[in-house]
């Protein structure tokens, strides 16, 4: 860590560009040793609030997160659904 952080803040998850590049460095048929990097300059989206620009104000970021990805609200309403007629 380059210096201390200043205090926290609650923040949003900010956007992160994907422009990685992969080299192959050495090529030794089935197996391969490659270069993983990122060729853009900036790797997110500049969002006022978000993670990345509150770490970059010196401060230590806090970003709820929900991991869940499954709708379970709409489980019912599917199980009311024909899934035969997708066939």
């Amino acid at each position: 860590m380059p210096h201390a952080p200043r205090g926290a803040a609650i923040t949003t998850l900010g956007r992160r560009i994907y422009a990685d590049q992969l080299e192959i460095v050495e090529d030794h048929g089935a197996e391969r040793v490659v270069r993983i990097y990122s060729a853009a300059g900036h790797s997110h989206r500049e969002e006022p609030g978000s993670d990345f620009a509150v770490v970059e104000a010196g401060l230590i970021a806090v970003t709820p997160l929900h991991i869940d990805l499954g709708l379970t609200e709409a489980t019912g309403h599917l199980r009311g659904l024909r899934l035969d007629d997708l066939l």
